[in-house]
């Protein structure tokens, strides 16, 4: 069942019953009636509470909650949820996402249950890492094993003490298993028997276990420890014991290093300073010494009395073998055919004849006299050295195409001066390496070995000689290392190149750590480019070019001594633009291409001498002094100086004569002129900071400070002959930066209050007026528009209508697609009015229409019903009336893809866009500084499918942001067949569509909107213009039923303060005695609506109703409306 409107009395002016009415719009029934005091339901989300006065109800947000009990329902859950990244604050305590937390710094975190109660904890973690704990458990053998469970304190207890209780405390068992008894650190470990014996584990002092010693305690006084044996057989009834001494001093038994048997006592005696007399010795072992007559062995040494030969003679043709060494009569060999190692130094006196090879291993020969071998190597582990004794030369001849090749994986030491004569233009001396990694090989080094090195020492020199046509040998070129500073840590070195020059010895260049020195006339000629790195020392260079070697590198000419710097060119000595010539450090010629800029130090001259004058072309532009004075010549001369042209006080710079000067006395500057004073400058004329230009006194005057230039005076006259001409982004400023004129180079801003506002930057029509989008953008708009278009528009008037469905327009659907309908309804029955909108559209079979939406005047619904069909390819649209004697007067816009043509008429506009797909596109814009809002009513026709549909929208936008409302969408088919969105790019609000389906047309309605609309009225049109409304109702419009008894209104709202904007559809209409508003779609910057509308019969007005606008966004809102309106008589 339908809501009910209630009823109310109505009381005359005396406060006289007279009646029953229904309740209207924006009546209300006060809480002390057993009503709420509210015309309207609040927002989405707010609450019905008592307001802060605690006098009235009111729609707000929740807000502070005190609540005594929060219960819910039976076995439902108690769910508080906070908003974004908000907490639940408990008191104390805050609740954050699954967190719990104390708000007091230091407070403990409690959780304890009531009474006999308990706390139960499920997955409990310490910390933010380790175990889970699920339990905690009360087992006194541990017989869970579980990684996740607590174990009580009885029960630990428990468990340790059965285990302590099951340890013995006079043995220890294992069953089959080793028993380990580990120290700590470096204790000892010691096993004491009734206190007395004891066996004791001694730590080592290192970390190895070969370190540790085993002490056996004595078993008396007179007796040493003892350690038993127990044999393998016998099941161990014997056994071996190794007894201590009784001694108190410390003896060592030290066992052999090598695999052997102790032989008991039992099977030899031990003899202990016994001389034997002829024994027989079978496998003896003795220590220490034993001599034999003069023959002395002592361990492994055989030694003779004094000066006594040491003989050994074999017997018959045997040899006298030492280890595998035998001598047999001179005859020294191997007896096991092994090489015989000689490892010191041997000295043969005579001739050593070697048959095969022989190794001297790492010993040295010294002394040699002749050597002669096919081959002379080392073993390849440490040096072997050859010393010829005395001067004499060794000479290495051989018959093969080789002369001498020497082979040494190590060093090879030459001691003295080595000739090599060779008669080979090939290679005379050849070092080669086969090592193949990155490193420098093979070296050839020069070393002198000097016990007191010192700076200039020679290090070593390679000559190149050869003979003269005398047949006399010279030196004809020599390199040679040289020392320069042999100190440690600094030490620094040089290459000389020492050449014959005229016949004597002569250094031509020195190469040392930081420089090439060319030395004794010596030249530089350099065939191709050449690249120094560092300084480059010269008595003189040539070359066609100079390049620094690397980026950024300087280029440095330094002459010796009071040496000149010559530069000579057959033409121009070209310097690039930007590159100066610098004279020690602050002295510099540069060129920047344009200007040429000498700079010297702080008070520094350019020194030219007299009678030598500057010249500039030719003698007609020359500066030149004679001691005395200096005399500028030139057609025209123009000083410019980065700083001043500084004249001593009192001396005048002079014009023609003495008439004409510029004198300074040290404080003031005085200019005579017998005429007029010019100045004339290709630049800039600089006066200094807080130095002004006075005119008769300081009453007139032009002063700077170095940031702000202020120019005084009783009036001040700007006289130009064509523009004066200020720089972009520079302004006028009037009093302060809040009132200024400014230009940024393509538009200009005028400031006033505060407010900028930009100019437009073209002109308007004839007629037009400038406007503001309210952002401070000014443009041009139409001062007096067309509203709309006849001929697109369709009024017709007075149809009756009853309470059966009745034709009140046609159309062919040959012809128009779609309309829109705005419909006035007088209820002659009733005494009612309505305002009404709806529209229809047809897929050519059959017609689909929109239920209406609107208001009435009096309290019944005086809304009509609608209905449509096609009979005869006619599209008929049809009415039933609330009562059987109904007008309707309707006024419509019909649209047709092919029929309606694009066009502009006033603030509104038919535009067609014939491709939309299902990817986003724009289908219409507007300049958002002209407009603040649109009324869209658009034909969507899908000839693929035969489905045609209409949709409504309203826009607006902010500056920034564009929003939309979409609604009133009738489709032939079953589904919505476009999605509008908006947005701002650039200076356009873009409307854009996505199609449910491809390759969609659309024909689009348009109505603009603006914050300063002109009022104007036709027939059925009216635009209000701009109304400041406040939060208290304000009147906006009023219309005569005799003229229009039903509106339509496209309301504008704009806050400037607020920055909030809003654009409605409004239904309004009057009868005798009453009026009806009624609120449409909307849509707001704010998300809520920004305006309320309430509508009066006007009493002092003849038969007028009127509308009433208030403003929740407050005082100073801006409302413009574009109005719709039609009389039912």
């Amino acid at each position: 069942m339908a809501d009910k409107t209630p009823v109310r009395v109505v009381f005359n002016s005396s406060n006289v019953a007279t009646g029953m009415a229904e309740f209207q719009s924006g009546e209300t029934v006060g809480v002390a009636n057993g009503g709420t005091g509210l015309s309207s339901i609040g927002s989405a989300g707010q609450v019905l509470k008592v307001n802060a006065a605690g006098n009235a109800l009111v729609f707000a947000g929740e807000g502070d909650l005190s609540i005594q009990n929060l219960v819910a329902p039976s076995n439902a859950d108690l769910s508080l949820t906070t908003s974004g990244t908000g907490s639940i604050i408990l008191n104390d305590l805050t609740i954050a996402d699954n967190s719990i937390s104390t708000n007091r710094s230091n407070d403990d975190l409690q959780i304890n249950a009531s009474g006999t109660g308990t706390v139960i904890l499920e997955n409990l973690k310490i910390g933010t890492s380790g175990s889970t704990v699920t339990t905690i458990l009360d087992e006194d053998n541990m017989s869970s094993d579980s990684a996740t469970s607590l174990a009580t304190q009885q029960s630990i207890k428990a468990y340790v003490d059965s285990e302590v209780s099951s340890v013995s405390t006079t043995s220890i068992s294992q069953g089959n298993s080793n028993v380990t008894v580990v120290d700590s650190g470096t204790g000892n470990i010691t096993i004491e028997v009734d206190g007395t014996d004891r066996i004791t584990t001694v730590a080592a002092t290192t970390t190895t276990a070969t370190g540790h010693s085993l002490v056996i305690g004595a078993s008396s006084a007179t007796v040493g420890g003892k350690i038993k044996f127990l044999e393998g057989t016998d099941n161990g009834t014997n056994g071996v014991t190794l007894v201590g001494a009784a001694s108190t001093a410390d003896v060592d038994v030290v066992l052999p290093a090598a695999a052997t048997t102790l032989v008991g006592t039992d099977t030899s005696d031990t003899l202990t300073n016994k001389t034997l007399t002829n024994p027989t010795i079978n496998t003896a072992s003795m220590t220490g010494s034993v001599t034999i007559d003069n023959i002395t062995i002592n361990d492994e040494t055989i030694s003779t009395s004094s000066n006594s030969d040491l003989v050994l003679s074999p017997g018959g043709t045997g040899g006298v073998v030492a280890s595998s060494i035998r001598l047999s009569g001179t005859t020294i060999s191997s007896d096991d055919s092994s090489t015989i190692n000689i490892n010191e130094n041997v000295i043969v006196d005579g001739s050593l004849t070697v048959t095969g090879a022989l190794d001297f291993s790492d010993a040295n020969l010294s002394n040699v006299g002749n050597i002669g071998a096919d081959q002379i190597f080392g073993d390849g582990d440490t040096n072997t050295s050859i010393t010829f004794s005395g001067s004499d030369v060794i000479t290495v001849a051989t018959g093969g195409s080789t002369a001498a090749t020497f082979n040494a994986d190590q060093t090879t030491s030459f001691s003295g001066a080595v000739n090599v004569t060779t008669t080979t233009t090939d290679d005379s001396f050849l070092i080669t390496t086969t090592e193949d990694s990155n490193s420098a090989a093979p070296v050839f080094t020069l070393k002198r070995n000097s016990s007191s090195p010192a700076d200039a020492d020679y290090l070593g020199r390679i000559k190149f000689k050869g003979e003269n046509d005398a047949d006399q040998e010279v030196q004809y070129a020599s390199i040679s290392g040289k020392i320069i500073d042999a100190s440690d840590g600094t030490e620094d070195g040089a290459v000389e190149f020492n050449v014959k020059k005229a016949g004597s010895n002569n250094i031509a260049a020195r190469l040392n750590s930081d420089e090439l020195k060319l030395l004794n006339g010596t030249t530089l000629d350099v065939d191709g480019a050449g690249t120094f790195a560092g300084v480059v020392t010269a008595t003189s260079v040539t070359s066609n070019d100079f390049t620094s070697n690397g980026s950024n590198a300087d280029i440095t000419i330094a002459p010796q001594g009071t040496g000149d710097i010559n530069l000579t060119a057959g033409a121009d000595v070209n310097i690039p633009s930007g590159i100066g010539l610098t004279f020690a450090t602050t002295e510099k010629i540069e060129s920047d291409g344009t200007d040429l800029t000498i700079t010297v130090g702080s008070n520094g001259d350019i020194n030219i001498p007299a009678n030598i004058g500057l010249t500039f072309g030719n003698d007609g532009e020359k500066i030149e002094g004679d001691g005395t004075d200096l005399t500028i010549t030139g057609n025209l001369i123009n000083l410019t100086a980065a700083a001043a042209v500084v004249v001593p006080s009192g001396i005048p710079l002079r014009f023609v004569d003495d008439n004409e000067k510029i004198t300074s006395n040290g404080t003031d500057l005085t200019i005579n002129s017998g005429a007029d004073i010019n100045l004339t400058a290709t630049a800039d004329v600089n006066i200094p900071a807080n130095v002004g230009i006075t005119f008769g006194n300081d009453a007139e005057k032009i002063e700077g400070d170095g940031t702000d230039l202020t120019i005084a005076g009783n009036n001040i006259k700007l006289t130009a002959a064509t523009d004066v001409i200020i720089p972009t982004n520079v302004g006028l400023h009037f009093t302060d930066a809040n009132e200024k004129i400014e230009s940024d180079g393509s538009k200009l801003t005028i400031t006033s209050g505060g407010t900028a506002f930009a100019l437009p930057t073209s002109d308007g029509s004839a007629g037009d007026f400038l406007k503001t989008d309210g952002s401070g953008t000014l443009s041009f708009g139409s001062a007096a528009a067309s509203v709309s278009d006849d001929t697109r528009a369709v009024v017709k008037t007075n149809k009756s209508v009853g309470t059966s469905a009745r034709t009140i327009d046609f159309f062919q659907a040959t012809g128009t697609d779609a309309a829109f309908y705005f419909m006035a309804l007088n209820d002659l029955t009733n005494d009612h009015t309505s305002a009404s909108v709806f529209t229809v559209c047809h897929n050519d079979s059959d017609a689909f229409i929109g239920g209406p939406r609107g208001g009435a005047s009096g309290t019944s619904n005086t809304l009509p019903s609608t209905e449509a069909d096609i009979s005869s390819n006619q599209v008929r649209v049809k009415i039933t009336a609330p009562s059987a004697d109904s007008k309707i007067s309707f006024y419509k816009i019909p649209l047709s893809r092919a029929n309606t043509a694009n066009a502009t008429s006033g603030v509104t506009i038919t535009t067609a866009n014939t491709d939309v797909d299902s990817a986003s596109e724009s289908i219409d814009t507007f300049a958002h500084a002209s407009f603040r809002a649109a009324k869209y009513f658009i034909l969507i026709d899908d000839d693929a499918k035969t489905e045609t549909g209409v949709t409504e929208a309203l826009v607006v936008h902010d500056g920034t942001d564009a929003f939309i409302a979409q609604y009133g969408t009738i489709n032939t088919g079953n589904n919505d067949m476009i999605t509008l969105t908006a947005a701002i790019s650039g200076s356009d609000v873009v409307l854009s569509a996505a199609g449910l389906t491809p390759n969609l047309s659309l024909k689009i309605h348009k109505t603009l909107l603006s914050d300063s609309m002109t009022a104007v009225t036709n027939s059925n049109q009216k635009i209000i213009g701009a109304t400041t409304v406040s939060s208290s109702a304000t009147a906006f419009d009023s219309f005569d039923m005799d003229d229009n008894n039903a509106a339509l209104y496209y309301i504008v709202g704009k806050n400037a303060s607020e920055g909030e904007f809003s654009v409605q559809e409004v239904y309004m209409s009057g009868a005798p005695g009453e009026a009806g508003v009624s609120a449409g779609p909307f849509v707001s910057t704010k998300g809520t609506t920004q305006l309320t509308f309430t509508a009066a019969y006007l009493a002092d007005e003849d038969n007028s109703v009127g509308l009433n606008i208030a403003s929740t966004s407050g005082a100073s809102t801006v409302v413009n409306a574009y109005r719709i309106n039609a009389l039912a008589e």
